[in-house]
């Protein structure tokens, strides 16, 4: 069994921000935004927004603990599945994410198979990079987790029951189903599961954001 290891304009008129290493732009208000909230789905990548820059001291980084974690849309095609990862911040504070979540998928057995970490996603990343999203309490940020469900072998392993997931940096984690009603079950644990960096949600395009 594996186991898991253990700015200037106003704050109040910029919701969030997201910088892009390593080329930081700034842009020309909060017009220049991202919005951590959904958008319309979109068939074709996108240029990225230009970043705000804010002056002040950073957010503190996102705890799990402060983070309402659950699974969004997802879809099946060619063999492979793909689900949204959200993160909602329930916290009193704003605070920041960046980077890769750290993500297991578990099985009934208590096997447990980390996500690899993975630059786009596998269902529609339209904005690429690593970026600092911003999240004011009650706004969301999500990363794209992907896998197979064929298997080269003809069998596939039993699927995966829970996810454990931590926000990037904190060694805490929180547990959810591993379902997704696009395979009409839990999720197959048919290859290595891949997880993208952490996005405002409007940077990814998959059906029902």
């Amino acid at each position: 069994m594996v186991g898991r290891p253990r700015s200037g304009r106003s704050r109040a008129a910029c919701l969030l921000t997201v910088v892009v290493a390593p080329l930081v732009l700034a842009g020309a208000g909060c017009a220049n935004s991202v919005d951590a909230h959904s958008q319309a789905p979109v068939s074709s990548p996108r240029a990225s927004p230009s970043p705000t820059v804010t002056s002040g001291p950073a957010a503190a980084p996102c705890r799990t603990a402060e983070l309402k974690v659950a699974l969004g849309p997802g879809g099946v095609a060619a063999g492979s599945w793909a689900v949204l990862l959200e993160f909602t911040n329930q916290g009193p504070a704003t605070c920041t994410m960046t980077s890769w979540p750290e993500v297991y998928g578990v099985t009934a057995e208590g096997v447990a198979m980390p996500a690899n970490n993975r630059s786009g996603a596998m269902d529609g990343l339209d904005v690429l990079g690593v970026p600092l999203v911003t999240l004011r309490p009650g706004q969301e940020a999500g990363s794209d987790l992907a896998g197979s469900d064929v298997s080269a072998s003809g069998a596939c392993p039993p699927p995966f029951t829970e996810l454990q997931v931590s926000a990037p940096g904190d060694v805490d984690s929180v547990t959810i189903p591993a379902y997704l009603s696009a395979v009409s079950g839990r999720l197959p644990s048919c290859s290595t599961l891949s997880v993208s960096p952490i996005h405002p949600l409007s940077d990814f395009s998959l059906t029902g954001q």
